[in-house]
């Protein structure tokens, strides 16, 4: 019987003692991996998770690959002319850009390259590391699922592009130690508000561009669909191609009368010298007829 009622309590103990152990997680399975420049590697996870990690610069891609048959000669009369041909195609993660819900930039890295997730169409969630000083041309065009971004302290440098598309932007923030950019009204500026790079996709209603702003750079307001109105102030100079892209909302854009540059005509926002159609508002059906003196239709110009 003593022996019996040791055993008894040996097995008890051994059951408290796995009881008191924690259960150790699953990990979830790896789906791809590979480098993405000198010293950064990504892995693909099977929940969706995409991880860059390492030190120093992602690569820069393009949106298509070069075709094996872009011979030296062609690249070299390429750069003749003023363009510049990356090394590589393609991101490595492509074939998967519809199964990629996160990103992760990881501590250590630099840069996020250009086209670096452009089109990763389920894309949700975005985790940039307080290292990554500049986010490349394109890099989250067209994330279509994307609804958040928020830049940390050290980004001083957003190229072309990089948020255009984003229909489902709602929030963009930025970091109060960043001395490069700010948010003001949903809209993310440069740090002295003369330049108007991303408008989140929430934005509803009215919107008034701010004396100051010289610039609305490329896609800066696309897929804002819920605009009905844009005011232009005197100070805007220069306006990107796509910059009201697919603003399917957008019934109004008014120019202030001091401005040198613009000019709205016959439904359309134009060069103040009529010769240059920069977008055509939405809503308008039937027959366009664009105006005489236009010489130059910008790109997505009927877009909205």
């Amino acid at each position: 019987m003593l022996k019996r009622n040791r055993m008894i309590a040996i097995l008890l103990s051994f059951t408290l003692l796995l009881g008191s152990m924690a259960t150790p997680a699953f990990a979830v399975d790896s789906v791809a991996s590979g480098s993405c420049g000198k010293k950064t590697n990504w892995t693909l996870y099977a929940d969706g998770r995409l991880v860059i990690s390492g030190t120093g610069d992602m690569s820069d891609y393009q949106e298509f690959s070069i075709p094996v048959s872009l011979t030296a000669q062609a690249k070299a009369m390429l750069a003749l002319s003023g363009e510049t041909v990356p090394d590589m195609g393609e991101a490595p993660w492509h074939g998967y850009s519809d199964r990629i819900t996160s990103v992760t930039i990881g501590s250590g890295l630099t840069s996020i390259g250009n086209f670096a997730f452009a089109d990763c169409t389920a894309l949700k969630e975005v985790t940039i590391s307080d290292t990554v000083t500049k986010i490349g041309d394109y890099a989250f065009c067209n994330c279509k699922s994307l609804l958040a971004i928020s830049l940390p302290s050290a980004v001083d440098s957003i190229g072309v592009n990089a948020f255009s598309g984003c229909a489902s932007l709602k929030s963009v923030s930025v970091s109060a130690e960043n001395q490069s950019f700010m948010v003001k009204d949903q809209i993310l500026y440069n740090i002295d508000q003369s330049t108007l790079i991303r408008c989140a996709a929430g934005y509803a209603g009215v919107c008034s561009v701010p004396n100051g702003v010289a610039e609305i750079v490329s896609g800066a307001f696309s897929g804002c669909g819920e605009i009905s109105e844009i005011n232009l102030p005197q100070t805007v100079a220069k306006i990107g191609a796509g910059a009201f892209a697919e603003c399917t909302g957008l019934q109004r854009i008014s120019v202030d009368s001091q401005n040198t540059a613009f000019t709205v005509i016959n439904n359309s926002l134009c060069s103040a010298d009529r010769t240059s159609l920069i977008c055509v508002f939405a809503g308008v059906g039937g027959t366009y007829r664009v105006y005489d003196r236009v010489r130059t239709i910008e790109n997505w110009a009927f877009s909205c």
